[in-house]
Order: C-alpha cells, then structure tokens, then sequence
C-alpha cells in the first residue's frame, strides 16, 4: 500500500478527517516559511511559475506573519 491509498487512513488514526496527501504539500510549503525560506526559493520549490500559487499554499497564524517578513512579495 503506498502513501495514497493509505493516507485516509492516516487521517483517521490521526484524527484529522480530510487529511490528504495534498495536505502535506500544504504543510510542507509552510513549515518552509516559518523556517524563514523567501517567497521565490518556495515558488521554485514548488515547481510554481508565479508566487501567487504559492501564497495558497502557505497557511500562517497571525503572530507567525512578524517573524517571516521575508514572505513578503518583492
């Protein structure tokens, strides 16, 4: 079983209904930011063309936005 068949199952033990392998990319895009990653290194990590992809993809809690200044579109 890979991790798309098994992640609903995943999401179940963990509670988390709607967990998906999609959500990890989400988690992954913003765990990137909180580690202080620019915009753009994101954006091409990602594999997005442009960086408004991947502010959709970047979920911060308000008092995190003050320590990631460094999301800020140029």
């Amino acid at each position: 079983m890979d991790l798309v068949e098994s992640s609903p199952r995943i999401g179940l033990t963990a509670d988390v209904p709607r967990f998906s392998t999609h959500s990890t990319r989400h988690l992954c895009l913003t765990d990137l930011a909180r580690m202080g990653w620019e915009l753009h290194a994101i954006a091409t990590f990602a594999g997005h063309r442009h960086t408004d992809s991947t502010l959709t993809y970047i979920h911060l809690l308000p008092q995190e936005l003050g320590r990631t200044a460094q999301i800020r579109l140029p």
